[in-house]
């Protein structure tokens, strides 16, 4: 008797779970665009490490639910890169930051080998590991081939330039860099953010700002 009323049980819990499960996911799945829409929202609002962080981690669990999608996880990343980028940090917390978001790039490369967008974040993550001479030769070298991947995939895409740009302006001018090789990049890159339309409200459309900004860096006088 004793049995059977532990099967009785264990059968209703499970029943009950699975119910749950079943009237969940619609509502998440109805929920995703808007979730999404207003947790990118909150990425440009962020302002402290922990504000990145918490975003970061919000992304990650929509996307390990959403596992078809690549939007959750490239935010994901995108917030440990913008944490290095924006803040203050010592170059140990930097190393954490892109530590966190490698992994999370890496099965990014691996799902979804034909969006440009990817290949253009992890140049963009590369090129946030450049923090001494000893790592700039390295991380310039593998900035550049994954963003020559990405124009590949889609030469429409203004932050491959944005990024190429990036990369060669802060290369010395003995090795081929400077801000008069720079420019054209920047230069296609402001008039691809012009008239670009992207594909949905989840799309990235980040760097038009800060490419307007190194462009008129680079036609300064000096």
């Amino acid at each position: 008797m004793k049995t059977t009323t532990t099967t009785r049980t264990t059968t209703a819990t499970s029943l009950l779970a699975f119910i749950m499960l079943l009237f969940s996911f619609p509502v998440f799945a109805a929920d995703y665009e808007e979730t999404m829409k207003t947790n990118i929202q909150k990425i440009g609002e962020a302002k402290t490490l922990a504000d990145y962080t918490a975003l970061a981690s919000q992304f990650e669990r929509i996307a390990n639910v959403e596992k078809d999608k690549w939007h959750p996880a490239y935010y994901a990343v995108l917030c440990y890169v913008n944490a290095v980028a924006m803040l203050q940090l010592s170059e140990d917390e930097k190393s954490a930051q892109l530590d966190k978001a490698q992994p999370i790039m890496d099965n990014l490369e691996k799902n979804f080998k034909n969006e440009s967008e990817v290949f253009a974040l992890q140049g963009f993550l590369y090129e946030m590991r450049i923090m001494e001479m000893a790592s700039a030769m390295k991380y310039s070298s593998l900035a550049t081939e994954v963003l020559e991947e990405a124009e590949k995939l889609n030469p429409a895409n203004p932050r491959v330039y944005y990024l190429q740009g990036m990369n060669i302006f802060h290369t010395p001018k003995a090795f081929g860099g400077g801000k008069e090789k720079a420019m054209p990049l920047f230069g296609k890159a402001k008039s691809l953010f012009e008239s670009q339309k992207p594909a949905s409200a989840l799309y990235p459309n980040w760097g038009e700002w800060h490419n307007n900004h190194m462009l008129a860096e680079c036609n300064k006088t000096e």
